[in-house]
């Protein structure tokens, strides 16, 4: 067991107690997605929470048939070999723990234990090999190959001492762990059933938020922003509802005519600009149009 969210017992009389404090679950699995979507995101320990979320809410008759779907679009990966080389990297994280005990005999069980760790990744191997998805089968291949070149010596009794073996096993579970993260990284990135159309709650003019950087250039602190403004001849593809975006401000806008939407992006440059903390050095602006050009230009020049 990994997560202990409560942990009670039942008494002489049929009460339970309480050992742990009590504890909101959906708060719990939600503060974990915003951790692991975050600053150090964590691809397969959030699809975890996804799953967990969904199978708790539908369990209660929330929503059943939108967390039945997320379950649905979830299962392949948890079944997949991504999931499974990620199992297989906790392994021999655990191998490496084993080796920093100074008991020898501990040591020994964690050397011997590298021989399943290869028929593990022997096993994970040929699913890839029968893999439809061919790009990411092959990556996850050479990655294969190339921590079994690793652990070759570890398992011929030809690492040296347990530093150095614990040190192997280290790298090994960097990169499992970052094949892995990557594979279902892009599944996420792809997969639209994950989220709900927004429709009319997206209430900006673009698809895309501006985004920003600082930038360190010859000891020069530089402030940099970046936006795509979404090129009126790619609106069509917002009415498609390619992104669950039909409807929103933008469709409102674009239909509007009048340069209305070209005037409400030029104010939100003009707001960027004009907020001088940070000062911006500099503005990248993607998908321009003649037509939002002159009207940001008169914007620029009042």
């Amino acid at each position: 067991v990994t997560n202990v969210l409560r942990f009670a017992f039942i008494t002489d009389q049929g009460t339970v107690k309480p050992v742990t404090k009590e504890k909101d679950f959906l708060h719990a699995v939600e503060w974990c997605m915003q951790e692991y979507s975050g600053k150090h995101p964590a691809a397969m320990k959030y699809v975890k929470r996804l799953w967990e979320r969904s199978a708790h809410l539908g369990q209660r008759n929330f929503d059943v048939e939108a967390h039945l779907g997320m379950l649905q679009t979830l299962k392949p990966v948890l079944e997949g070999w991504a999931a499974e080389l990620i199992q297989i990297a906790a392994h021999a994280e655990t191998l490496a723990n084993m080796l920093k005990c100074k008991e020898e005999a501990v040591q020994a069980d964690a050397l011997e234990d590298v021989d399943a760790l290869r028929m593990s990744l022997e096993d994970v191997r040929k699913r890839m090999e029968a893999d439809t998805q061919v790009d990411a089968a092959r990556e996850g291949m050479s990655c294969v190959d190339a921590v079994q070149d690793l652990l070759k010596p570890l398992a011929d009794r030809e690492s040296g001492t347990a530093s150095t073996a614990r040190e192997v096993l280290a790298d090994v579970t960097d990169l499992l762990e970052g094949c892995a993260e990557v594979v279902i990284s892009n599944f996420l990135g792809n997969c639209r059933q994950l989220a709900r159309p927004l429709h009319g709650q997206w209430t900006f003019p673009s698809d895309h938020p501006p985004v920003g950087a600082k930038v360190e250039v010859a000891g020069i602190t530089l402030h940099a922003v970046s936006w795509n403004v979404l090129n009126k001849h790619y609106v069509k593809y917002i009415h498609q509802d390619t992104q669950g975006l039909c409807g929103s401000t933008i469709s409102r806008l674009h239909e509007a005519g009048e340069y209305q939407r070209e005037n409400a992006l030029a104010e939100i440059i003009m707001k960027m600009l004009l907020n001088t903390k940070p000062p911006k050095a500099l503005m990248c602006l993607q998908e321009c149009w003649p037509e939002f050009l002159d009207v940001l230009e008169d914007r620029l020049r009042a």
